[in-house]
């Protein structure tokens, strides 16, 4: 049978084991931490250069339309006045998809009106 002395230096022993190891896995713990946060970081920075990259093919893009669109509008009173027969003119030649929008239209805008009128 082991002497006292012998039994406490073999728990001291054993607990200056177990401390290393804690101090070894503690290290590796703050090494994997340090790791994560520095490949977060750098995947911030990659996903703010990939934000900043789609605003400004956004806003360009948006631009294009605009400028499309601004393009098509009349802007003097002839083209205006060409552009409104040109409608009626299409009107008159097919008036049933019109008719129909417009009925589609009426019964919204008075459905609307109605629910509406019921919330007071």
């Amino acid at each position: 049978m082991p002497s006292k002395d012998d039994a406490i230096a073999g728990a001291q022993d054993a607990l200056n084991t177990a401390g290393a190891v804690v101090v070894e896995k503690a290290a590796e713990a703050k090494q994997a931490a340090i790791d994560t946060g520095h490949a977060l970081a750098a995947g911030a920075g990659e996903l703010k250069a990939n934000v900043a990259h789609t605003a400004v093919v956004a806003k360009d893009a948006a631009a294009e339309a605009l400028t499309a669109v601004n393009d098509r509008l009349p802007h003097t009173a002839d083209e205006w006045e060409a552009a409104g027969r040109s409608l009626l003119d299409n009107i008159r030649r097919n008036p049933t998809p019109w008719a129909a929008g417009a009925a589609v239209f009426l019964v919204g805008w008075l459905l609307g009106r109605s629910s509406a009128g019921s919330k007071k």
